[in-house]
């Protein structure tokens, strides 16, 4: 059964959580509703509400009796004519109190199935114990306390249908679930919570309602009127915190903090009264980063705050980022940070909005002048580029200085510049100006191997044989020799070379050492090589001949000799010039040898056979006895001294007619015809002979005669 009587209570103004409403409270328990707050946002004006307003209404349920074990299962709101229905919101239905699965939510309308139901109401908000958009078939949400907070917003009707006067009343209605669910047994009748005292349209005009407003300071100037609510009428007058009269216009660049109040007077002879609407304005300054920067600085510099470089008057307590990322504070270290944008942020207290400054950081870095290096060279070297040597990360632009400090290239020449330290040194720029950084290029040199030798033999006569000794050999590895006469050699450490030819030479050797260095010495015109004496010799008379001349006199062909040494038939003779008498019974070969030793004692031999030929001689028998006795059987010329292949002989007889006739050698008639035919008859027969001499040619012609004897 449903109670219908109203239970009145006292209207309270309050202000909560900084908000004007208005609060009923519960005075006595009703059937099941037990303890409540009924709210109402913006409270309303002497019991009235202007055209147009919008209210919220918020009921807390605090505690609820389940009589006949009903549980809370609605609230639905009612409203007078004066409120415009299609402005009805709900807000967001409350949780789920009791244990079970259901939910809250605002619907239309719901039928209860009860059997005991208020009947179709809505809408307002059910719960929905199963969950199946159907409140009307279940339960209740099982709780005895909550609470549970129902509001919803709605506005009075607007020009033409607000009427002066209209009803503005709001009754909230809390049903138990028999009420307006499923349960079968009643209870909870009567829980209606009415608005009061009743709620009315007042069509006086009003100052609206006022707010609270928080400006910064940099912001645009502000129309207070704007931000009022409740159809403020026009006309009214603005007063500052000072009493001071104003437009109504608020400049936050110059504006103070305080009550903004603008007042409508009172009009229709004191029938409406004088409203006041209150705006409090809060002005935050904005935030102060400073003044943005640019700092350039060295690497080698001191740790910097950035803080102390921003411009005006910042603000602490604010925060830094770079284009890595956050900071942990303004501190930052050349030797490690990097250029770019560096952040200070200040947070504003809002509306305020946060401001930054940024600082241009340039890092300067030193020049790279490489890394230090060392080399050695040979003397003979070619030249060694130094900036090479400091490897790839090397920048350009520096200059050298040598082992003297003095300015040099960048080259080193092995064979004309000082060993030592080269310095290679780069001045820095822009924040590091004054600065500078080097590397050292340390340059050295092998020792150079001793090419010098010793030669045994200064000068001789051909071929001379001639040693050459290194006078230090080690630690040699390889030797190249030139001796001047267009021969080579690379023997090591000695060597013996023999020149065939006359002059004068000068050796050359090139020797190269364990760490590839070479040396090269010459000895200018060293070794000289002189022709043989000459050890021939000529002889008078030519030819020598048996019998007739067989004294000889020996010339040697070579004269102003230191010596002449000859060997005639084992005998020893000495001087340029030497007579000997050979033996003079026979045609004999003699070897005659002569030894010459010149000035510089070299010395010659040279043997000739001399050959004592036989006498030009021809000779011949004035008879022979052919008879075959063998004696004097044939008949021929003697002969020495002739060349007999060119020999001619003839036998004639008496009266000219020739019987033997005969060429070549060793011509020998027998006493016949043509030497072959019977022995001629005794007589007296002449002979014939042409021969040449065999050692000059000469061609001599012999005639005589021979007896032929039986």
């Amino acid at each position: 059964m449903e109670r219908t009587g109203l239970v009145p209570f006292p209207r309270i103004g309050t202000f909560l959580a900084a908000l004007a409403v208005m609060t009923a409270t519960a005075v006595r328990a009703q059937d099941c509703l037990l303890d409540y707050t009924l709210t109402f946002t913006p409270p309303p004006d002497n019991g009235t509400y202007g055209c147009g307003e919008t209210v919220t209404f918020c009921l807390t349920v605090n505690s609820w009796n389940t009589t006949n074990a009903n549980w809370i299962h609605a609230v639905v709101p009612t409203f007078g004519p004066g409120w415009d229905l299609s402005t009805l919101t709900p807000a967001t239905p409350p949780a789920t109190v009791g244990t079970s699965g259901g939910h809250w939510g605002w619907y239309p309308s719901v039928t209860p199935t009860s059997g005991v139901g208020v009947g179709t109401v809505g809408p307002g908000f059910f719960f929905d114990l199963d969950n199946d958009g159907n409140p009307g078939n279940n339960f209740g949400d099982y709780a005895t306390t909550g609470p549970w907070t129902f509001c919803w917003t709605i506005s009075v009707a607007s020009a033409p249908d607000c009427v002066n006067g209209a009803d503005l009343t709001v009754t909230a209605n809390v049903f138990g679930d028999s009420e307006t669910g499923s349960w079968g047994s009643a209870g909870c009748g009567g829980d209606e919570i009415p608005s009061t005292p009743p709620l009315q349209v007042s069509t006086c005009p009003t100052a609206g309602i006022g707010y609270a407003l928080v400006v910064c300071e940099i912001d645009p100037l502000v129309y207070l009127m704007n931000g009022l609510t409740g159809d403020p009428a026009p006309g009214g007058v603005w007063t500052g915190p000072g009493g001071q009269v104003s437009d109504g216009t608020l400049d936050p660049a110059t504006a103070t903090n305080g009550s903004y109040v603008y007042t409508v007077a009172a009009s229709s002879g004191g029938n409406c009264p004088e409203t006041m609407a209150v705006v409090d304005v809060t002005v935050n300054k904005p935030p102060d980063p400073g003044v943005d920067a640019a700092l350039a600085v060295c690497e080698t510099d001191a740790p910097v705050d950035l803080f102390t470089v921003l411009g005006g008057t910042p603000d602490a307590g604010g925060s830094w980022a770079w284009p890595g990322g956050p900071m942990s504070s303004g501190l930052i270290d050349p030797a490690t940070a990097l250029s770019g944008p560096y952040v200070y942020t200040v947070t504003g207290i809002l509306p305020c909005p946060t401001l930054s400054a940024t600082i241009a950081l340039t890092v300067d870095h030193l020049p790279e002048p490489g890394v230090d290096a060392a080399f050695t060279r040979c003397v003979e070297a070619p030249l060694v580029p130094l900036f090479p040597l400091l490897g790839n990360g090397a920048d350009l632009g520096g200059h050298w200085t040598g082992p003297d400090g003095l300015p040099t290239d960048d080259t080193f020449d092995p064979a004309a510049d000082q060993p030592g330290a080269y310095t290679y040194t780069i001045p820095a720029t822009g924040a590091c100006d004054g600065h500078s950084v080097e590397a050292v290029v340390t340059a050295s040199l092998f020792t150079s191997p001793d090419p010098r030798f010793t030669v045994d033999t200064l000068r001789g006569c051909v071929p001379l044989p001639v040693g050459f000794m290194l006078d230090t050999p080690g630690p040699l590895v390889a030797a190249h020799w030139y001796f001047g006469d267009g021969i080579f050699s690379d023997e090591l450490p000695s060597l013996e070379h023999a020149y065939a030819n006359t002059g004068t030479f000068s050796p050359r050797v090139t020797v190269t050492d364990v760490n590839g260095c070479k040396a090269t010495w010459v000895d200018t015109n060293a070794v000289r090589a002189y022709p043989q004496p000459l050890a021939t010799f000529s002889y008078t008379p030519f030819p020598l001949r048996t019998y007739f001349d067989t004294h000889a006199k020996f010339t040697a062909t070579q004269d102003q000799l230191r010596s002449y040494e000859w060997t005639i038939e084992g005998l020893y003779q000495f001087g340029r010039t030497v007579d000997h008498t050979f033996p003079l019974e026979a045609a004999t070969i003699y070897p005659i040898c002569l030894t010459v030793v010149d000035s510089i004692a070299c010395t010659a031999t040279y043997c000739e056979d001399v050959e004592v030929h036989d006498a030009f001689f021809v000779n011949a028998p004035n008879a022979f006895t052919p008879n075959g006795d063998g004696k004097n059987d044939f008949f021929a010329p003697f002969l020495t001294g002739v060349d007999v292949r060119s020999l001619s002989f003839q036998v004639f007889d008496r009266w000219g007619h020739s019987v033997y006739d005969a060429a070549g050698p060793y011509p020998n008639w027998s006493g016949g015809e043509g030497g072959t035919g019977p022995i001629l008859p005794e007589g007296v027969y002449v002979w014939r002979l042409v021969v040449q001499d065999e050692l000059t040619a000469e061609q001599r012609d012999f005639i005589g005669h021979v007896t032929l004897l039986h």
